[in-house]
């Protein structure tokens, strides 16, 4: 029987209480990175002419399946929207999310990465250390939807 906490070489475990080794987490860490980076790579080619400067516009967006498998989180999407009506100076701001689908559960997670007009918008997505945090994000909203 496993107890939480208790110390195991080069093991961890998650919340359901199974143990896996952490080579392999560093090894789903590589498989969801390369994902996102595939992601975030089409989304920064096919930005510039997908939304405008000033009013509506549909969603901009890049979806994939989860490569980590034994993940509750079956899709990731990296979206540009349009905030509210109910935000000051609403016409030109765009927001910058990624979002986690725990499917066929109606549970998501999301979270904003960047907030601003169009120019800053593309500059945040541009930056290099994007991916990093794109990860770090991706691993934050697993962790709010396993207590789902």
């Amino acid at each position: 029987m496993l107890t939480i906490g208790y110390s195991y070489t080069n093991t961890g475990v998650n919340f359901k209480g199974n143990l896996f080794k952490l080579n392999e987490v560093k090894k789903m860490d590589n498989i969801l990175k390369e994902s996102l980076s595939e992601a975030l790579n089409a989304l920064n080619k096919n930005i510039e002419g997908k939304f405008p400067e000033y009013g509506n516009f549909n969603v901009v967006y890049e979806s994939f399946k989860n490569p980590e498998k034994q993940s509750v989180v079956t899709d990731y999407m990296l979206k540009i929207t349009k905030p509210s009506k109910d935000v000051k100076g609403h016409e030109k701001i765009r927001d910058f999310y990624l979002t986690a689908y725990k499917l066929p559960s109606p549970y998501i997670a999301e979270r904003l990465l960047a907030s601003g007009n169009k120019s800053e918008i593309i500059a945040e997505i541009r930056k290099p250390d994007m991916l990093e945090k794109l990860l770090k994000t991706a691993k934050s909203l697993e962790n709010s939807l396993q207590d789902m």
